[in-house]
């Protein structure tokens, strides 16, 4: 509009500042909390793919413009600041990336992330013609920029849409073991592969030979890296498994119910949700154990899981407290809909049979129900709802009691 060439001119100010604020948002995105190991290699992790792309923005643009001759400052200057905003892109997006998004943020989050390659593509395009002064206004470097643009804004409005839409999520995420990312590695490939083509005209011997040498034994050493690591995270996954998952009936561990039922207090406290617990206890069971054996306890426990696992929902969280007793957490459920729950599952329960080599065994539970519309805390409203399950066992047992602090 003023006439002037474009590049370099007073605009190229406000080019730059898109880089600190697209960097700003990158890192906005929300992440599980991560420890000291995870950061630690989080940051290498990062660091692998930001010399990755530091290698390709040296050998299109930086280092053509480190060796040209008699060019202005302010040209040099630019023309080296635009790829170095590349690389806090490149750290930017490496960042989100490995960190992993949410699941309801990753297609917005894969719309952004094209829009930045898209704008990576014709920023070093640029730069790689601008300095061997082929470049004009219309050329295909501007079509990769209009592109990022109309990238940028589908994925601001589909998070938008999805934001206004949905409401708060059923269960808060916990951290899932993550699996060998291959970005440092495709870092790693990626460099080699510029050294080769840089190489390429050198003699066989001396530099040629090293230079394959090298590329084969990383590859090695990569490939028997990437084995151990995916063999770890086997191992790692079989454990918390085993930490989750009490292996006699199926239900979560104690420790793992009240992990996620501390989330999902959290979240109906914030939401202002409904939320209920059930404490069931399985009724006379020593004398199961004293009568039919061991094994016929066992059994009884596996039915009694079998049951609430069947009869309660997705949605419900549902533990193994101790012994004989279990937990249930009922998310968007008010005591009333808790105290019906409590009582289809007791008819249910009594209708089964356990026992072993044809011995069978009646089971009753008695359950006591606690609302959270007025407890503090969850581990007033667990207090609440074994007290209720004392007074069941007080009332003859095969009953559902609901607390109420009057009596």
């Amino acid at each position: 509009m003023l006439g002037e060439p474009p590049f370099p001119s007073a605009a190229d100010a406000a080019y730059l500042l898109f880089y600190p604020l697209m960097m700003a948002g990158l890192l906005s995105f929300p992440h599980a909390p991560q420890s000291r190991i995870e950061r630690t290699k989080f940051v290498m992790d990062a660091g692998t793919v930001l010399l990755g792309g530091w290698m390709v923005v040296w050998y299109f643009v930086l280092g053509p413009t480190a060796v040209a001759k008699d060019a202005p400052l302010l040209l040099t200057i630019l023309s080296a600041a635009y790829p170095l905003g590349d690389l806090v892109l490149i750290f930017g997006i490496a960042a989100v990336l490995l960190r992993l998004p949410g699941e309801d943020k990753r297609v917005p989050f894969a719309l952004l992330a094209g829009g930045v390659v898209a704008f990576l593509v014709a920023d070093l395009a640029f730069g790689h013609l601008s300095l061997q002064d082929a470049y004009s206004s219309g050329d295909w470097p501007d079509g990769f920029w209009m592109v990022a643009a109309l990238l940028f804004g589908a994925g601001a409005q589909v998070q938008y849409s999805r934001a206004s839409r949905e409401g708060p999520p059923e269960h808060p995420p916990i951290q899932e073991i993550q699996g060998v990312s291959p970005f440092p590695y495709a870092a790693v490939g990626l460099g080699y592969i510029l050294l080769v083509v840089a190489g390429r005209g050198e003699p066989v011997y001396p530099l040629g030979g090293l230079i394959f040498g090298a590329i084969a034994v990383t590859a090695i050493v990569i490939a028997r890296q990437l084995t151990l690591m995916n063999e770890n995270i086997r191992l790692l996954g079989d454990l918390r498994a085993l930490a989750r998952t009490d292996p006699l009936t199926g239900v979560h561990t104690r420790r793992h119910f009240f992990e996620l039922a501390g989330r999902e207090f959290s979240r109906t406290e914030r939401y202002y949700r409904p939320l209920s617990a059930i404490m069931i206890d399985v009724d006379l069971f020593k004398r199961v154990n004293d009568r039919f054996g061991h094994a016929a306890g066992d059994e009884v426990l596996r039915v009694v899981a079998a049951r609430m696992l069947e009869d309660l929902r997705d949605i419900d969280l549902i533990g193994r407290y101790g012994g004989d007793e279990f937990i249930a957490l009922l998310p968007e459920s008010t005591a009333e809909a808790a105290v019906a729950t409590a009582e289809r599952l007791l008819a249910r329960v009594a209708a089964s049979s356990a026992g072993t080599a044809g011995q069978p065994v009646s089971v009753t539970i008695s359950a006591g129900v606690a609302g959270g519309e007025d407890c503090p805390d969850l581990a007033t409203l667990v207090r609440r709802a074994d007290e209720a399950l004392y007074r069941a066992k007080a009332a003859g047992r095969n009953c559902v009691r609901r607390f109420s602090p009057e009596r």
